[in-house]
């Protein structure tokens, strides 16, 4: 019987060390913000695209009229943002 029981809790275990590491790799809020110009002056209404090297997910913002920009993103310490 208790044979039996060996193969599911073999899958436990292994669910267990699959989502333990993600959850300590877990990306941290990051607030991006800056400010588009053009010869100087501000440029209102501009989308901005903010990406995380080596991750699909795209951010975006828009320009509001002093030409700034913020965006909350989701990032690890170490990543490299464009």
């Amino acid at each position: 019987m208790r044979l039996a029981r060996l193969p599911l809790l073999a899958a436990g275990l292994l669910v267990a060390l699959l989502v333990a590491p993600s959850a300590a790799l877990a990306a941290d809020p990051v607030t991006v913000s800056g400010s588009v110009v053009r010869d100087g002056a501000p440029v209102a209404g501009i989308e901005v695209t903010i990406s995380v090297a080596g991750s699909y997910a795209n951010f975006f913002a828009t320009t509001d009229d002093d030409g700034a920009f913020s965006a909350d993103i989701e990032a690890t310490a170490g990543d490299v943002i464009t």
